[in-house]
């Protein structure tokens, strides 16, 4: 199954015991449903879950009995009845006609209203991508003014929505991980936010561990490579001047070098007999290199 799936399924699982909430879920399927006008009201899903929760939440929000549903990939509930119709506008608020929807506010003045109509959203017209993949939740409708009033209702949850028009639909999506979760709690979802949670630190720890040893891969390619030039050099001094004419400090420093050829500097430095610090040592390799290009530059 799905992470989107996973998360209706656990929503699901939040008890219906108070009509207000039942009425606020039922709010939030039906004005992200696939049909909501004053001649059809029609649901789709195929999650398990809602197939079963659908009848009971009509008959305990709107008091609409309907017949459970054997859970199959794709059912649809569907209310064509002008009275039934007509008593679910009522009970939302609308005039039985053809209107922009908008969302009102007063079934959902409570929190754990607002946090059932969320719910009935999201398992209505929601979807939520992979966590492990990227992080993005969204649902869409085709009502401008519903999308611009949702927008101000998850501001006021200090969720951050961003909202784009795709072909004839407004969608509102979440980008940030953290909002997703609070979304995810808020709708009845905390294991699926926890398990959201858990693969961000991992994502950041695997992103931390990667950029220690591409840091630590990169000091010991340079740690390489100015050895390496180092060594040449040397070798070339002792080919064509002979490291014997060094003076003491060079000399030791040559020799050391030689001997140790993957050393560090710090590494170097604890092995050198006279005391050198790092910065000496590392000057004293430079004009190392430097007496190098010299001995090239005059035997051209």
């Amino acid at each position: 199954m799905s992470f989107s799936s996973d998360v209706k399924t656990e929503a699901c699982k939040t008890g219906i015991t108070r009509s207000c909430c039942a009425t606020a879920e039922m709010y939030g399927l039906m004005l992200y449903a696939t049909a909501f006008s004053c001649r059809e009201i029609r649901i789709t899903t195929s999650n398990p879950a809602l197939i079963k929760r659908m009848p009971t939440l009509l008959s305990k929000a709107l008091k609409i009995e309907m017949p459970a549903f054997a859970a199959s990939a794709k059912t649809t509930f569907q209310l064509t009845d002008k009275s039934v119709l007509g008593k679910v506008f009522t009970a939302f608020g609308y005039e039985f006609k053809d209107t922009a929807l908008h969302l009102n506010r007063a079934i959902i003045d409570d929190e754990c209203c607002i946090s059932s109509f969320l719910r009935g959203v999201f398992l209505s017209g929601g979807a939520v991508m992979n966590p492990d993949k990227k992080y993005h939740l969204e649902f869409s409708t085709n009502h401008l003014t519903l999308n611009r009033e949702m927008i101000s209702l998850l501001l006021d949850l200090d969720l951050a929505p961003k909202t784009l028009k795709r072909k004839n639909e407004y969608v509102i999506y979440l980008k940030d991980s953290g909002h997703i979760e609070d979304f995810l709690t808020i709708i009845g979802a905390p294991v699926c936010a926890m398990r959201l949670m858990q693969t961000k630190v991992e994502k950041e720890l695997r992103n931390t561990v990667n950029r220690q040893v591409n840091c630590e891969t990169a000091n010991l390619s340079k740690t390489v490579n100015a050895s390496l030039r180092q060594v040449n050099a040397i070798k070339k001094i002792d080919r064509l001047l002979g490291i014997a004419t060094l003076d003491k400090q060079l000399y030791e420093t040559a020799m050391l070098r030689l001997e140790n050829q993957d050393a560090t500097l710090n590494e170097l430095k604890a092995l050198s007999k006279t005391p050198v610090s790092k910065p000496g040592l590392n000057h004293r390799l430079r004009r190392l290199l430097e007496l190098s290009d010299k001995l090239k530059e005059d035997k051209g």
